[in-house]
């Protein structure tokens, strides 16, 4: 039973990696190819999902095919987030608040699959939930003052 627990609980960290790992190649992407004024937003969410992947990476032992998962994570997300570039601000800033919630949607799934009396990890999860929160609602934000911007 303890075993099935610890491979439960893996399974969990490593999905909330892969979903970092792409977010960070994402952001990066982004921050490379967008003009000022958009980069400093992206290089702080940049920063944030950074610190969110660094809280659970000790925590999951890699193999060859979890590696494997993660380079294509990291050129997936890059593509991704070079084609995003090329979009309309405001359609952009809108799949972020889209793509944010569901990045908060995966910790609290995360969070609901571990163990109540592993409370340090459970409490981070729903840490890092609020962060996807937050920047949600820095990008409809920005959605909302790129359309104002744009009718005046």
């Amino acid at each position: 039973m303890q075993r099935e627990k610890i491979s439960d609980v893996t399974r969990v960290l490593q999905s909330v990696l892969l979903a970092e790992t792409s977010a960070i190649s994402i952001y990066t992407a982004q921050v490379y190819w967008r003009g000022p004024g958009v980069q400093e937003t992206f290089a702080k969410i940049l920063a944030e999902e950074v610190e969110h992947q660094n809280n659970f990476t000790d925590l999951v032992n890699p193999n060859l095919v979890y590696n494997l998962q993660l380079l294509s994570q990291k050129v997936g997300g890059w593509a991704l987030g070079s084609a995003l570039s090329a979009l309309p601000r405001p359609m952009v800033y809108w799949l972020h608040v889209l793509a944010e919630m569901q990045a908060a949607n995966v910790y609290r799934t995360a969070f609901h699959n571990i163990p109540k009396d592993m409370k340090d990890l459970r409490r981070t999860l729903m840490q890092a939930a609020r962060g996807e929160i937050a920047h949600a609602r820095r990008f409809q934000s920005l959605l909302k003052n790129s359309r104002n911007t744009s009718v005046s």
